[in-house]
């Protein structure tokens, strides 16, 4: 045999077996890291690989983190809070009470 036709015959050969082991993603699975893994299925399946994008930066705003809108604020239900955190009262104490409230409604007199 010709060596020339030998040798193209055989790396015809070699191409044909390298395009059978990308096509079949069973040989994925051996793969230990993730995106080695990805990016060999998605060859696999003929797919382009391309790289996740960044995730978006969240920003919790005080009346999504006050609501519990977005799900890094929940805080869990029947959670007891003040109506103002920042707000402490221990007692109270007037020295002018009004004992005697008025309203322009004559339903409402205090009696």
């Amino acid at each position: 045999m010709n060596p020339k036709i030998t040798l193209a015959a055989l790396a015809a050969l070699l191409a044909a077996a390298g395009k059978a082991a990308a096509g079949d993603p069973s040989a994925c699975a051996a793969l230990a890291d993730n995106t080695e893994r990805l990016a060999c299925y998605d060859e696999a399946v003929g797919r382009p690989y391309t790289e996740a994008p960044a995730p978006v930066a969240v920003v919790t705003t005080p009346f999504s983190a006050r609501w519990e809108l977005d799900a890094e604020d929940k805080k869990g239900s029947f959670l007891i809070r003040p109506y103002k955190p920042t707000y402490l009262l221990l007692g109270r104490w007037s020295n002018s009470p009004n004992r005697l409230p008025t309203s322009p409604n004559p339903a409402n007199a205090a009696q």
